[in-house]
C-alpha cells in the first residue's frame, strides 16, 4: 500500500478548508433568495417584472399600457398593481405563478377591481389579504388624494352563510376574449377627508393602524412638496371621527423636506416603520426607520444618495431603488452599511416589493 506524502496530505486539508471558507463568505452566496416585483420602463412604458433568486428578470406584462406599483399579497401568491395613465389609473389583482426560472400571471386570474375614471395609486394590502388601501384622486390627475379601503372579501353564500375565512378570495375568470374582468361590486370605504394629499399607505402588522404621507402634492405627482408621515386607526378612521397623529413633525426638516414611501413591518427584530426622507433642497433622498410612535429615528443610507421605495425585510435588509447616474434607477439590496446591485438597465427600475 502506498502512503500519501505528509506534506501533500496537509496541503489537501488546507485547500479543503480554504474552499469551505470561501463558500461561506457572504459575497459568494445568493444575495437574495426571494422574488422581487418591480416596475420598469426599459422598453418604453412601465411594465411589471419579477426578479428571481438566480437574478433572472422576467416581464409579467407587455401591453403598451403603464403597469406599476405592484405589491405582493400576504399569501405570497397574488399581486395587486395599478394600470393606467396620469388621468385615470385603476387597481388590478392577479395570481402569479413562479416555476423554476419562469414566471407569469396565471391566465384567467387578472381582475380589474376598480372602475372610477380617476386616479387610484399606491396599493397596500391588509395583513389578512382581504382588502387593499389605495390613494384616490378626486378628479383626473394628481392632487388632493384621499385614502380608500377596497374590500376583496368574497360575498356570502346564497344560503346566507359566511364564506370560509380560511380560503382567500380568488379573482374572477376572464371572458372568452381574454380582455379581463371589471368587478364593480366590491365594497369601498373612504378613510381620509383632508384638503391635502394623502399618499403611500401602509398597514401595521396587526392590521389595526394605518401610516401614510400627508402633504401638498404637485400636479405632476412627483411628491416633492413638504409632507409628514401620519398614523390613524383603521377601525375608526378620520372619516368616522378618528384622530390622525403626525409622526415625523419632530424630525429635523427644512421647508422642502418630505417623509414618504413608508412600510410598516417587523424589521431587524422589532416592529418599525421604514420610509424615505426627501431632502428637497439638496436633491437627495435617504432611507430611515423609526418605531411606530415616531421615536428612535435612524438613517439607513448615506445622505448623498437618491434612494427611495424601500421594501424592508424582517432580517433587517432592505431592497430599494436608487438613482446613481442621470435619471436612471436600479434596484439595490441594503445589508447593514453595504449595498448589492440587483438590476442594471438603461431605464428606470422602481417600486420594488420582496415576496413575503
Amino acid at each position: 500500500m502506498t502512503m500519501a506524502h505528509p506534506h501533500l496530505a496537509v496541503a489537501a486539508l488546507t485547500l479543503a478548508a480554504t474552499l469551505a471558507s470561501m463558500a461561506a463568505r457572504p459575497s459568494d452566496r445568493v444575495p437574495l433568495d426571494r422574488p422581487v416585483l418591480f416596475a420598469s420602463d426599459r422598453t418604453g412604458d412601465f411594465e411589471l417584472y419579477v426578479r428571481l433568486p438566480d437574478a433572472t428578470e422576467v416581464a409579467l406584462t407587455d401591453n403598451g399600457v403603464s403597469d406599476f406599483d405592484a405589491r405582493w399579497a400576504p399569501d405570497g401568491r397574488r399581486i395587486a398593481w395599478i394600470r393606467g395613465d396620469r388621468a385615470a389609473a385603476e387597481l388590478w389583482i392577479a395570481e402569479l405563478d413562479i416555476t423554476g426560472r419562469d414566471a407569469r400571471l396565471v391566465p384567467g386570474s387578472d381582475r380589474q377591481v376598480t372602475t372610477n375614471d380617476v386616479l387610484d395609486i399606491d396599493p397596500a394590502w391588509t395583513p389578512d389579504g382581504q382588502g387593499i388601501v389605495v390613494s384616490r384622486g378626486s378628479s383626473g390627475g394628481f392632487g388632493d388624494e384621499d385614502l380608500w379601503l377596497v374590500d376583496l372579501a368574497p360575498a356570502p353564500d346564497p344560503d346566507g352563510q359566511d364564506p370560509d375565512p380560511g380560503v382567500p378570495p380568488l379573482p374572477l375568470p376572464l371572458p372568452p376574449d381574454g380582455s379581463g374582468t371589471s368587478d364593480t361590486s366590491v365594497a369601498e370605504r373612504r378613510l381620509t377627508s383632508s384638503s391635502l394629499s394623502d399618499r403611500d399607505p401602509a398597514l401595521s402588522p396587526d392590521g389595526t393602524r394605518l401610516v401614510f404621507a400627508r402633504g401638498k402634492s404637485g400636479d405632476d405627482g412627483t411628491d416633492q412638496a413638504p409632507s409628514d408621515l401620519h398614523v390613524m386607526s383603521l377601525d375608526v378612521p378620520e372619516t368616522a371621527g378618528g384622530a390622525v397623529h403626525n409622526l415625523t413633525a419632530h424630525l429635523d426638516r427644512s421647508a422642502s423636506t418630505r417623509e414618504h414611501r413608508a412600510r410598516w413591518t417587523w424589521f431587524g427584530g422589532e416592529e418599525r416603520i421604514v420610509f424615505a426622507k426627501w431632502w428637497g433642497g439638496g436633491g437627495a433622498s435617504t432611507l430611515w426607520s423609526m418605531r411606530p410612535d415616531g421615536s428612535d429615528a435612524r438613517e439607513l443610507t448615506p445622505g448623498n444618495r437618491v434612494a427611495t421605495y424601500p421594501s424592508p425585510m424582517a432580517d433587517g435588509r432592505v431592497v430599494y431603488d436608487e438613482v446613481r447616474k442621470d435619471t436612471n434607477s436600479d434596484l439595490y439590496l441594503l445589508e447593514g452599511s453595504s449595498t448589492i446591485r440587483l438590476t442594471k438597465t438603461t431605464g428606470r427600475d422602481t417600486t420594488p416589493d420582496v415576496q413575503p
